[in-house]
């Protein structure tokens, strides 16, 4: 997989923010158990035709305009937009504000028309403007500071400093395999793929030509155990419709933010794979693929998979599908990969992801991740966020060395390693907890939703009653 564009993206289950100067983009989310709770009764209503009244959206909506209205009793659009922008909401992109942006391109017309500069609107407007219940939970809970980290603008300012700190170090790819692995597992069970794999880590070269004592790959984390990998994702289609299966399931976990294809990086990879070409008729002598399996295939799979573009952006939206469970915290209606999948992808991402450096790496972050030879570095953050940085000066292992850097400074000031003591820790801050008071208009926000959510329990409860 080959990283494009940014730096830096840090994505926080769900809302999203960007800054560019820094080149440096963050993200935020929903709690998870409150995303679950939510997304399960909006099913259930959805299945007996339930739809919440427009008055009671109306309400937040209402108490929306009048914490953010002017002295003109307007609303400026702009001040609204920051206000998400600072907690990491963004609104152009985020597809649960797709309504909320087709009614605001339509509105913005019709302002021409009429000579008005199309920034400001009335109460009515606002409530036309939104649309659906979908977008006005999420401006409520982000206003609300009801996202898993809840002071997000405050948080990204201490990433921003982490991440000038690592600026002096002297520092397609296999970013691609936990996506690869998580595909094969979904499609068929751990129990089969692992019959093929092993999951140690293997204490040699992500390319090394070795196999363990049971004559299979290491783990899926390195070329032999992603070629075998490689192998098992649909067999029985053409390799470019194999290929197109993955991506579309990645583009599903980005949330259909950028991927592409780098034809040149195949090609060039194609024309000198030899070493490749040499573990993959190693794996067939040992019998580590399913019978039938073509050698030249999956060689070809593999380095089209090693060829697939995405941006920091889209990439850290997928390692949130990941740290979220298999299910995109940006169109949560649907589960992509099964649990069992993403948590033994995650296993094997902490034990043998960062080639042989895994262990040092899991000794100082604790947490899983996965690095490539493209200066690519994936961290997952179970519950939390995805994070995805490139920065191409490697170090002896092949790793990216200002992404150790910054992974270390991060677990360094947060208690986010795995083994970090959650409640009693001492000099690490949980970013998850804010530290201050809600304010007034905080609150008036979250009465007006709970207020909404106690309407709707009282249906759900009549409708189970009947």
């Amino acid at each position: 997989m080959k990283l494009i564009n940014n730096s830096f993206r840090l994505f926080q289950f769900g809302l999203q923010s960007k800054t560019h100067h820094r080149r440096f983009c963050g993200y935020n989310i929903f709690r998870i158990h409150q995303c679950q709770t939510d997304f399960k009764q909006v099913r259930l209503f959805s299945k007996l035709n339930y739809e919440v009244p427009d008055t009671d959206l109306r309400l937040i909506s209402d108490t929306i305009f009048e914490i953010y209205k002017d002295n003109a009793n307007e609303i400026q659009l702009s001040t609204l937009h920051n206000a998400l922008l600072e907690q990491g909401i963004r609104c152009k992109t985020d597809p649960r504000f797709s309504t909320f942006q087709t009614n605001l391109a339509d509105w913005k017309e019709s302002k021409k028309s009429e000579n008005l500069d199309g920034t400001k609107c009335n109460k009515d407007e606002l409530f036309s403007l939104i649309g659906d219940s979908t977008c006005l939970e999420v401006i409520t809970k982000t206003l609300g500071r009801q996202c898993i980290i809840p002071d997000f603008q405050s948080f990204s300012s201490k990433i921003h400093a982490i991440f000038d700190s690592v600026r002096h170090c002297d520092t397609g790819s296999s970013c691609m395999k936990p996506f690869q692995y998580a595909i094969a597992v979904s499609n068929y069970t751990s129990q089969y793929v692992h019959q093929h794999i092993g999951k140690e880590p293997s204490g040699n070269m992500f390319n090394a030509i070795m196999l363990n004592q049971e004559d299979q790959p290491h783990n899926p984390m390195i070329n032999a155990g992603a070629l075998v990998v490689c192998s098992l994702i649909k067999p029985e289609l053409p390799v470019a419709e194999r290929y197109v299966h993955v991506q579309n399931i990645i583009s599903d976990m980005a949330a259909g933010e950028y991927t592409s294809f780098h034809n040149a990086v195949f090609q060039s990879e194609k024309a000198t794979s030899y070493r490749n070409f040499a573990l993959a008729y190693l794996l067939k002598e040992k019998n580590c693929f399913a019978d039938g399996t073509s050698v030249e295939e999956t060689v070809d799979l593999y380095l089209q998979l090693c060829a697939f573009k995405m941006t920091c952006s889209s990439a850290s939206v997928a390692a949130a599908t990941l740290a979220n469970g298999g299910v995109c915290p940006l169109k949560p209606e649907r589960r992509i990969l099964n649990s069992d999948a993403v948590r033994n992808t995650l296993a094997l991402m902490h034990s043998c992801g960062m080639y042989d450096y895994s262990g040092v790496f899991a000794f100082h972050v604790g947490l899983p991740a996965k690095s490539g030879v493209a200066g690519g570095l994936m961290l997952v953050i179970p519950k939390v966020m995805g994070v995805t940085i490139w920065s191409p000066l490697l170090d002896e292992k092949g790793n990216s060395m200002r992404g150790l850097e910054f992974c270390r400074e991060l677990v360094e000031q947060y208690n986010l390693h795995a083994y970090d003591n959650l409640r009693y820790s001492e000099r690490k801050s949980d970013p998850r907890v804010l530290k201050r008071a809600l304010t007034d208009n905080e609150i008036c926000l979250l009465s007006s939703y709970a207020q909404l959510k106690s309407i709707e329990r009282q249906h759900t409860h009549h409708l189970n009653l009947v």
